[in-house]
């Protein structure tokens, strides 16, 4: 299957299957972005239900859930790495994308900001 039908299946499955991202409004004084909040605020959705402060997320489960683009995507990681409080790495063989949060780096910032 070629990555364009793959990337529609995944969406369609998601939309029929409801998939919700709990979107951290307060995000957005600190993004400035709309696009970034959402990815931003779908990895605090996965550190939570994967209970786990680094996770790996494939870029494709992220484009399929907000449905950016690859282009959209990469401009959003380079904002993510330069937050304090996430670590953007890519490891392993095939390399893939590790997302690591430290959490009171992340209070701390979200504190400074008056975000709830």
């Amino acid at each position: 299957m070629d990555a364009k039908k793959k990337y529609k299946k995944g969406l369609n499955e998601c939309i029929k299957n409801g998939g919700v991202i709990n979107v951290r409004v307060g995000l957005t004084k600190l993004t400035k972005s709309i696009k970034t909040t959402i990815v931003l605020s779908y990895l605090l959705d996965e550190f939570i239900k994967l209970d786990s402060l680094k996770i790996n997320v494939p870029d494709e489960n992220i484009m399929i859930m907000t449905t950016l683009t690859s282009s959209e995507l990469r401009a959003v990681k380079k904002k993510i790495k330069n937050y304090s409080f996430m670590k953007v790495t890519r490891e392993g063989i095939p390399a893939s994308t590790f997302y690591e949060i430290d959490l009171d780096l992340y209070e701390a910032e979200m504190n400074k900001l008056d975000i709830q």
